[in-house]
């Protein structure tokens, strides 16, 4: 196995570990065993848990940029909106684990890591400022606030269970109601803001 494939075995695994139980409650010894590598490998690659954790945040918020959005087809910049969060929301609610981890630490510490903050913060801004420019969408530049309470919503939605969301939606498909609401919101929160 290559040293590329043996890191990335030991993020994945980390990455459930730390979701699941968080910096405190996991040890390097729970993620070599879930990963297969010693103790030893892991600090070869990752200088320890601290820096284990932080590729770890990090390499989630890597997936999240790679992400491919859907080109600009639609003439109607609220169905192009729509567009996005629908595959956005599809794309996130297949890894919750990697949402949990990415919240698990704010609500434990208040806020990401620092280091972490600082190498995707404005990465994620910027991401975010392509996608509107690309798909001809409305300035992203006085809606950073709304942005960030899209991330925050969809975050959310994406951590609970299906039988959670179930009560709230009047249908048998809430997974599609999640999807068609956010939609809803962002277009409120992008194209029609409150004032």
């Amino acid at each position: 196995m290559s040293a590329a494939e043996t890191r990335g075995r030991i993020l994945g695994a980390a990455a459930g570990l730390f979701a699941a139980q968080g910096f405190d409650g996991t040890s390097t010894r729970q993620v070599g065993a879930a990963a297969g590598a010693n103790i030893a490998t892991i600090a070869y690659h990752f200088g320890g848990k601290e820096g284990l954790y932080h590729a770890a945040l990090s390499a989630q918020y890597e997936r999240l940029l790679e992400l491919e959005l859907p080109e600009a087809d639609e003439a109607d910049p609220e169905a192009r909106i729509r567009a996005v969060m629908s595959t956005i929301w599809r794309f996130c609610r297949q890894r919750p684990d990697a949402v949990r981890l990415l919240l698990r630490h704010v609500v434990e510490h208040g806020s990401l890591p620092d280091g972490v903050r600082e190498a995707w913060a404005h990465r994620v801004l910027e991401r975010a400022i392509e996608v509107q420019a690309a798909l001809g969408l409305p300035s992203l530049a006085e809606h950073r606030l709304a942005l960030l309470s899209l991330n925050h919503l969809i975050a959310r939605y994406v951590i609970s269970p299906t039988a959670d969301l179930q009560p709230f939606v009047r249908t048998d498909d809430p997974e599609a109601a999640v999807e068609r609401h956010l939609g809803d919101v962002a277009v409120q929160l992008l194209v029609r803001p409150l004032d």
